[in-house]
């Protein structure tokens, strides 16, 4: 699209996509001459534009996590750009860093990598921190016009476990309901609380936790 701004200059948008919500994105310049000119512009714009993205569509993931690191520096905290270059060292480069982003089976390959961090002994949080990073590059992807879509969004992540319950020994019940009469750790004697006293004792005989 042509549109004119003042007389004599005009406004070259070309539509390169949709973000993340579904809104269009648009590239634009500015371009000084008459119509016929500008229409001419537009053309050439579009197709400068066709071939920068078809460029950047074959991309590969770790190219996209090198620029991303670099757009992103500045941002985070240096301890932070450290953890997410380990993570991309270490982590998704090996397994993800050779797969084109236009693959259509990337989403599948981006589980598989899931499944195997799982088997390498990384917990579910720590893949989840792999996934916040895989997701923001590819979010970012999505607003330069890289890709369409992020395809974390689609990604089957793992569950996080439940921490496990523990009951407290007798010894422990004891030590506490002890604290609570005003008994102390190293044989002095302090203010008793008899409500927490009371409340261990309930809490004790009748397995609450």
């Amino acid at each position: 699209m042509a549109r004119k701004d003042t007389p004599g200059t005009w406004r070259l948008r070309v539509f390169v996509g949709t973000d993340a919500r579904g809104k269009p994105i648009q590239v634009s310049r500015s371009f000084k001459g008459g119509k016929r000119a500008a229409e001419d512009a537009l053309r050439d714009f579009l197709t400068e534009v066709t071939k920068t993205r078809s460029k950047d569509r074959r991309s590969t993931v770790a190219q996209l996590m090198a620029r991303w690191l670099a757009h992103v520096e500045g941002d985070h905290k240096a301890s932070t750009m450290r953890e997410n270059r380990r993570s991309v060292e270490r982590n998704i480069g090996p397994l993800l860093g050779d797969c084109r982003i236009d693959r259509r089976d990337l989403v599948e390959r981006i589980d598989a990598a899931y499944k195997q961090w799982a088997k390498d002994g990384l917990s579910p949080a720590s893949i989840r921190r792999q996934h916040a990073i895989l997701s923001a590059a590819f979010a970012q992807a999505v607003r330069w016009g890289w890709i369409d879509a992020n395809p974390t969004k689609r990604a089957t992540l793992p569950r996080a476990k439940k921490a496990k319950e523990r009951s407290m020994t007798v010894e422990e019940v004891v030590r506490l309901l002890a604290y609570a009469e005003g008994a102390r750790p190293d044989g002095s004697r302090g203010r008793a609380n008899p409500v927490l006293a009371v409340a261990v004792y309930l809490a004790a005989v009748t397995g609450l936790r």
